[in-house]
């Protein structure tokens, strides 16, 4: 018998997108990620003339990469003191928050970078729109998160 990885289809970035997020709401899942998941000590938010948003942290950093990206993919699954148990609320917040998002993250002293152009996923119909970045020299543990053209300045229809 074969196994294979369900992705999701590409509607649901889609569904996702139009869901009632709100800004704060969005943000607020991203801070409780660097606190809770990646100790971070001080969190900086940027918004951009509504073109851009960025979250950075000076947290341990993420230890996949890929798990941001993956609904449903949760670290903490099972654990009912944790409130990501599910793997669901960053992935959405960041769908939500823009087109194209970038995570950039040092752990272990690795940097790791990917893109995803959400959008893309949307009108490709397979689901690959992910474009690692190659390494560069490491640096302290951090995680930066940018989104852009966020949803929340944009009209809905």
């Amino acid at each position: 018998m074969t196994t294979e990885r369900l992705t999701p289809l590409p509607h649901l970035v889609k569904s996702i997108r139009s869901r009632n997020w709100n800004l704060s709401g969005a943000l607020m899942e991203w801070v409780d990620n660097s606190l809770q998941h990646g100790r971070a000590k001080n969190i900086a938010i940027y918004i951009g003339n509504g073109e851009n948003i960025a979250i950075l942290d000076d947290g341990v950093g993420i230890d996949d990469i890929n798990r941001v990206f993956t609904l449903g993919d949760a670290s903490a699954y099972g654990d009912l003191s944790q409130i990501g148990q599910y793997g669901v609320g960053a992935t959405d917040a960041m769908i939500f928050l823009g087109e194209k998002s970038t995570v950039e993250t040092v752990r272990d002293k690795r940097k790791h970078k990917m893109t995803v152009d959400w959008m893309g996923v949307e009108e490709s119909g397979n689901g690959r729109c992910a474009t690692p970045a190659p390494a560069s020299p490491p640096r302290r543990a951090m995680s930066a998160l940018r989104f852009w053209s966020p949803a929340c300045f944009r009209s809905r229809s």
